[in-house]
């Protein structure tokens, strides 16, 4: 759909659109391939691609997303509550939302 979009703009600016297709950790190189193919028949001058997990570190995992909190007594440092939700690598503060610990 991104593709799409872009492709439909694409026609009356003399430049590039940059949009960043994010695809899931279990994209294939066909996968990648078949993208860059469709950018390419669609006239896009450029695309870039973002492959879940394929850095050693990101601030948000599509994985992250999906779990349920757990909870820890801990003092949040920046208001002082003292119930923490940990969710995948996080530390949350239910009040403030402050977070710590996160990779």
């Amino acid at each position: 759909a991104h593709l799409s979009m872009m492709a439909a703009v694409q026609p009356f600016i003399s430049g590039a659109i940059s949009k960043t297709v994010n695809m899931p950790h279990s994209a294939t190189i066909e996968d990648v391939g078949n993208v860059y193919m469709r950018a390419h028949t669609l006239g896009l001058k450029s695309v870039a691609l973002y492959r879940d997990g394929s850095k050693l570190s990101q601030p948000l995992n599509a994985s992250d997303m999906d779990l349920e909190p757990t909870f820890t007594q801990r003092s949040c440092v920046d208001c002082g509550h003292k119930t923490m939700a940990i969710i995948g690598t996080c530390l949350r503060c239910e009040t403030c939302g402050s977070t710590t610990g996160c990779s």
